[in-house]
């Protein structure tokens, strides 16, 4: 007799709200010593279908009947057989193929997952970093690309179209509430990553000297030209050789901004503890919060500092070294003095 399909259908939804599963309302309970000998079985003679007929008269072949022994008992001792037989087949198929951690086994496919839940999220294996040397060579290769591609005239016309609807783009998008509050915090980014590269010595702001509009430049007996900020610096360094320039960060905190920041020293004789600063006298009251700070630093660090201005300076330089080109920072430097003209240092974060 042929079942109707309204009948299968009942028998299906009475079945799955029992939990049994397919269309049979009956499932088999084994003992935990019938599970044994099945496992028994199966492990003295994986090759042959000798388990075919414990359950049924179906002939199953070899990767069949571990789901045909399955499928006629309960979900949690569906899972207690299929989890041994899987071992028993393969003792690594619990291992994550990424992490080499266990894995879940999965009631839907009856098998156990590939990956552990950490690398199923997070899918590392995407991400993974080749070696510096292979990916040097493959940004070589792509940067190598892009240039010979850029000199075409189809990239100068493509790089020249993108950047102006980039350029387009991005000054709508910084309009926008989210746009302003990006450029807040890249700025905020920004800052603290260049305090802490000044911090570190790292990096030395090229604070540029607003009294003054030249160059001061020294040659050295290497040959060498030597920039500086002022006249000041240029001179006394041209002298004193030995000392650190603008090596020496010591930490202080502007009491008017109430931020943290990083004070760079002029010069620093590294064998003497001896700190030189530039400065002068009209420019000491306007710095004094911030110098006494740094005087504090060199009292408990034992570090002798020295403050060069008008007065003094010219101590510490010896007139008969300048010839050439370097006579004429000497005569800057003593215009300056004269004429009551002199320049800013202060190099902070």
């Amino acid at each position: 007799m042929t079942i109707s399909q309204q009948l299968r259908d009942l028998r299906s939804t009475n079945a799955k709200l029992k939990k049994l599963g397919g269309s049979r309302l009956k499932r088999t309970v084994l003992t935990i010593d019938e599970i044994s000998n099945i496992i028994t079985l199966y492990k003295n003679d994986k090759s042959s279908n000798v388990l075919k007929g414990l359950f049924s008269r179906n002939i199953v072949s070899k990767s069949g009947f571990k789901w045909d022994i399955s499928r006629h008992l309960f979900e949690y001792q569906q899972v207690l057989l299929i989890k041994e037989l899987l071992l028993l087949d393969d003792i690594n198929c619990n291992i994550c193929n990424y992490c080499k951690c266990e894995t879940e086994f999965n009631l839907k496919t009856k098998k156990y997952n590939k990956f552990c839940v950490e690398c199923y999220k997070s899918r590392p294996w995407i991400h993974k970093m080749k070696s510096i040397e292979d990916r040097l060579v493959q940004y070589n290769k792509t940067s190598n690309s892009l240039k010979l591609f850029a000199k075409t005239k189809i990239g100068e016309e493509l790089y020249k179209n993108l950047g102006k609807h980039n350029s387009v783009k991005m000054k709508e998008f910084n309009k926008t509430d989210k746009g302003k509050d990006n450029i807040r915090k890249n700025a905020n980014r920004n800052s603290k990553l260049m305090r802490e590269k000044i911090a570190l010595g790292n990096y030395t702001p090229p604070i540029t000297n607003s009294f003054t509009h030249w160059d001061a430049k020294i040659l050295l007996n290497s040959g060498e030209i030597k920039k500086f900020r002022s006249s000041w610096e240029a001179c006394f360094y041209f002298c004193n050789q030995h000392l650190l320039f603008e090596k020496l960060r010591i930490p202080y905190f502007d009491c008017q901004k109430q931020v943290e920041r990083t004070y760079i020293a002029d010069f620093f004789d590294n064998v003497n503890n001896i700190l030189y600063e530039l400065k002068p006298k009209s420019q000491w009251l306007q710095s004094n919060a911030k110098l006494q700070q740094i005087i504090s630093y060199c009292l408990k660090n034992n570090i002798k500092f020295i403050w060069l201005n008008e007065d003094n300076i010219l101590d510490y330089i010896d007139e008969f070294l300048f010839i050439g080109e370097n006579v004429l920072q000497l005569k800057k430097l003593k215009k300056g003095i004269k004429n009551g003209s002199y320049f800013v240092t202060d190099k902070v974060n």
